[in-house]
């Protein structure tokens, strides 16, 4: 099938995600549009295009169906996300005889299962860079680089996106996804249960710092000692700074305050930085004191089943608005956010998912 006949409709549910996969896993699937005229060839440029679109006027409705797959990460029902691309279906379907097929994986095992797909020659239309390095996945032929698709295939859908924006997902002058359009910024805060606060009079809004949270960790697990004070989210537990990592979390070289109004800000050693050695000291602290919740480096549970199943007081989460109604949504309890980091935002905040 020449690759006019479908990159429209899979450069629009790339909008859905992040990335566009090197279909079926195959290592030379890389290459750019090419002007050919072959059949098997990629898109032949010299088509006539609709206005402001960039794809070619042909009829693609009458095309051979071809299913565009989807693999994303998340705790949507498998009948939602079944909804979803049935409603989706029904648009591309009239327009480009696609169909659209969702595959919806869990937070905890996204990225073991999209690195299978990937590696095994699975099918595979667009996925979600959650948890991945787009340069590394560019360098493996993972995924396709944009460039090319956007200009001839999605000129709006490139409009739409600001150049900074663009800028963010490119490596070595090559786009590597579509820039998620969520919030832009990142912020942290100490996320605690509202019925225990409220039944037992904390002042929750005194927690400017983690160290600030020491008091009331003695407290409540002095009178639920079946909780555990602070939790991780299947091993991992937010780091309420605000560094700049400059690329992504793997980096070391970092800037240590991404608010910084230095002219020139030096590059740092995470490691060596005052607040992370601050934050690992209080880790260290709480742990040692019971606080932590034992096995949260290896853990697979999520904070939504502790803090649902009552086994969990608090929990270093991101904040965003209506963050509070989400956790309400996704775990069945109503929650307080002590806000430990402002706003601020990076590169990273911008890229893929």
């Amino acid at each position: 099938m020449k690759l006019k006949k479908i990159m429209s409709a899979i450069l629009a549910a790339a909008m859905l995600t992040a990335t566009m996969a090197a279909c079926g896993g195959d290592g030379n699937s890389s290459a750019a549009p090419s002007s050919s005229t072959d059949g098997n060839s990629a898109t032949n440029t010299s088509a006539p295009a609709e206005s402001g679109s960039g794809v070619s006027a042909e009829d693609l409705s009458t095309q051979e169906e071809y299913t565009v797959k989807i693999m994303y990460f998340g705790d949507a029902k498998t009948e939602d996300t079944n909804e979803v691309a049935a409603k989706l279906s029904e648009l591309t379907k009239a327009k480009y005889n696609t169909v659209i097929e969702m595959v919806r994986v869990g937070f905890g095992s996204y990225k073991d299962q999209a690195n299978l797909a990937l590696n095994s020659g699975e099918k595979l239309d667009v996925i979600s860079s959650f948890g991945f390095v787009p340069a590394t996945m560019m360098s493996q032929n993972q995924i396709l680089p944009l460039n090319d698709y956007l200009d001839q295939y999605a000129p709006d859908t490139k409009a739409a996106i600001s150049d900074l924006d663009w800028q963010c997902v490119t490596i070595n002058g090559n786009i590597t996804g579509v820039p998620y359009n969520i919030e832009k910024a990142s912020a942290f805060g100490l996320l605690m249960v509202k019925d225990v606060v409220d039944a037992m009079g904390i002042d929750w809004e005194s927690i400017k710092t983690l160290k600030d949270a020491e008091p009331i960790f003695e407290k409540v697990k002095a009178e639920h000692p079946e909780m555990y004070m602070l939790i991780a989210d299947f091993g991992d537990i937010r780091r309420p700074l605000r560094i700049d990592s400059l690329c992504d979390d793997s980096c070391l070289g970092v800037l240590e305050d991404a608010l910084t109004t230095e002219v020139d800000p030096k590059v740092v050693n995470l490691f060596e930085t005052a607040s992370y050695v601050d934050w690992i000291n209080t880790m260290y602290d709480f742990n040692q004191k019971g606080y932590m919740q034992p096995d949260a480096a290896s853990s697979t549970e999520s904070a939504n089943s502790l803090l649902g199943a009552g086994k969990a007081f608090s929990f270093i989460t991101n904040i965003k608005p209506g963050i509070e109604a989400e956790w309400v949504r996704n775990c069945g309890k109503e929650v307080y956010i002590a806000p430990l980091v402002e706003e601020y935002s990076t590169s990273a905040n911008i890229g893929l998912r």
